[in-house]
């Protein structure tokens, strides 16, 4: 169904450990894409979940704890994954790919909150939102 395209053709006097304008600019979209949905999901999630979802802003302030007591394993973890990750289409560029629909249905699902906010909904949702976020290749730039 899709083809896949072979590297770009670099001119013969051009140094192999510079990357092409097309290359730079590729990583730098798929940076702003991942950034867009992640910042705005960490600055609107607290109004989200407290003022539209209805729970207690004790609960919400014990979530993110939570996950960023989580992040603190997840990124060593989620890095270590990357590097020992070995394709022909190199290191960091395949979790581009594999992660791009579960980043985005995850997204939506952190945003959907059934009810009247089910506490374990939200953890579940949102857990796996920056679990998903950490194997990000450009996740650390958010640290």
């Amino acid at each position: 169904m899709f083809a896949v395209r072979s590297a770009p053709v670099r001119p013969s006097n051009e140094s192999p450990s510079r990357l092409l304008l097309t290359e730079k600019l590729s990583y730098g979209l798929t940076d702003t894409g991942y950034n867009l949905v992640f910042n705005v999901a960490s600055l609107y999630l607290m109004y989200y979940y407290t003022d539209v979802a209805g729970i207690s802003l004790a609960a919400v302030g014990a979530l993110f704890l939570v996950v960023r007591l989580l992040d603190v394993a997840a990124g060593p973890l989620a890095g270590a994954l990357i590097d020992r990750t070995h394709t022909r289409w190199g290191k960091a560029r395949p979790w581009f790919l594999w992660m791009t629909v579960p980043f985005a249905v995850i997204a939506v699902l952190t945003f959907t909150v059934p009810g009247s906010g089910s506490l374990v909904y939200v953890y579940v949702t949102y857990i796996l939102f920056n679990l998903i976020a950490s194997v990000n290749p450009f996740s650390c730039i958010m640290c």
